[in-house]
């Protein structure tokens, strides 16, 4: 039986450690580089030295499953081309390369989930951090979406997963209609979709201003003026 790779991908703040639990088959070890971190932290105080440490080790262990044959499933910002490499590299090997990618349209829905998740003692990512791999992300997904054996997007701008595309094997079960704007913005012609029609760009949605003031707002302090 062909072994899988299920990787659960989006910007900070899209909600991956808690879909993981739904949408990933029982059995399949999660690999979280939120909870290698967290257990990195209790010994480590230089960040840099946690991120570099929590990369060695979700690596490792992918690899090790790898070399097992066994299925595994990994949460990734996948904001870059080497992690896209490395996936489809897994597919050569012989693995199903399933991807569920989750998503918003407002960049301001995902800093005040990281806050409010900040606030509840979960980890901190700066706002520019965010910004980043939202833009990232999903510019990446645009130049590989076909790639994936499997993909899904999630939306999830309202809190609950909310299905708006499915397509396995090159077929496509499912699409919504209309699409939410970040679709049809950054993955648009992939859709026939006109890019150019009311979707708001990532900077008309939340200028970096005021997602530092919205942070500022949530932890209590004045905003900023520019």
């Amino acid at each position: 039986m062909m072994p899988s790779c299920y990787v659960i991908a989006g910007p900070n703040g899209a909600g991956k450690s808690t879909a993981a639990y739904a949408l990933i088959p029982a059995g399949v070890e999660q690999i979280n580089p939120d909870d290698i971190a967290r257990q990195l932290r209790q010994h480590l105080a230089q960040q840099e030295v946690v991120l570099q440490q929590t990369n060695d080790e979700a690596r490792r262990r992918m690899d090790a499953h790898s070399a097992r044959r066994e299925s595994f499933s990994v949460e990734t910002n996948l904001y870059d081309e080497a992690t896209w490499q490395y996936f489809m590299a897994q597919q050569r090997r012989g693995y199903g390369f399933t991807l569920l990618f989750l998503c918003t349209s407002q960049l301001t829905t995902l800093v005040e989930r990281v806050v409010n998740r900040c606030q509840q003692g979960g980890h901190f990512v700066r706002e520019d951090v965010i910004r980043e791999r939202y833009v990232k992300g999903l510019y990446w997904l645009n130049r590989f979406f076909d790639q994936p054996d499997s993909l899904i997007l999630f939306d999830t701008s309202h809190g609950p997963l909310n299905p708006v595309y499915k397509r396995v094997g090159g077929v496509v079960e499912q699409q919504a209609d209309p699409l939410p704007d970040w679709v049809v913005q950054h993955l648009g012609r992939h859709f026939g979709v006109n890019t150019n029609v009311s979707a708001p760009s990532v900077r008309s949605a939340a200028s970096v201003d005021e997602v530092r003031n919205l942070y500022d707002r949530l932890k209590g302090k004045p905003p900023t003026s520019s």
